[in-house]
């Protein structure tokens, strides 16, 4: 009859059941044009509504599962329903991303004093995920690269080398590194200033000009040879 109803709900094995409050901010809109629906709302990553389970923080990340089905109106029926889960990653608005491919991903997000950038790396592998600075090949290249093992994150600041390893800093320029691995997807992110005040080791960026940027991703963190993607 073409009134857009969005509910607020917490799932279970059958029809989802309405929160006693909607968390929306605004009012939520929808279109559809032939086969395709589009419904867009906003929601705050902490609601304050301790009845949502998750609460929101930018920078980090978490599963997000969505569900679609063309048996319509109220009654949402989870037998016929088109159910899958992602990885997501909650960015601030000032956050652009660089690189996309169906297997890595590069994200920049200027810090607040304008110092410096936090970056995050996401690509399709269980081992490591890198980003060589101010390179236009992993040949003697300012890298930072992580991976994550049993117990942590590992970031390492480093110098590639071509195709074998690379040669660890001997001091690291990075900061607030964290990384999470979901369904052999790693994501690794850290924070660097554009001028580490390391000019024997590290590539000071320019900042307000243009720059190279190489990106890479390997299978077996504890080997890491550069030339792998």
């Amino acid at each position: 009859d073409g009134v857009l109803v969005v509910h607020d709900a917490k799932s279970s094995a059958s029809n989802p059941v309405d929160d006693s409050a909607e968390n929306f901010s605004g009012s939520p809109t929808g279109t559809r044009s032939q086969d395709s629906t589009t419904i867009t709302f906003t929601r705050l990553l902490s609601t304050g509504d301790t009845s949502d389970d998750v609460i929101l923080t930018a920078g980090t990340s978490f599963r997000l599962t969505y569900r679609y089905a063309s048996n319509g109106a109220e009654a949402v029926d989870y037998t016929n329903a088109v159910t899958s889960t992602v990885n997501f990653i909650v960015h601030n608005r000032n956050t652009v991303q660089v690189i996309n491919t169906s297997t890595y991903d590069l994200w920049y997000e200027l810090l607040d004093d304008w110092s410096g950038v936090t970056w995050t790396m996401r690509a399709t592998t269980t081992g490591w995920v890198g980003l060589g600075l101010g390179g236009t090949a992993l040949d003697d290249t300012d890298l930072v690269y992580g991976y994550i093992d049993e117990v942590s994150t590992n970031v390492i600041d480093a110098k590639s080398s071509g195709d074998s390893q690379p040669t660890t800093d001997a001091t690291s320029n990075t900061s607030n590194a964290w990384g999470i691995m979901i369904d052999g997807v790693t994501t690794i992110s850290f924070d660097r200033l554009f001028d580490t005040g390391d000019t024997s080791e590290d590539f000071i960026v320019p900042f307000g000009t243009a720059m190279s940027i190489v990106w890479a991703y390997g299978d077996t963190p504890s080997a890491v040879h550069t030339t792998s993607t």
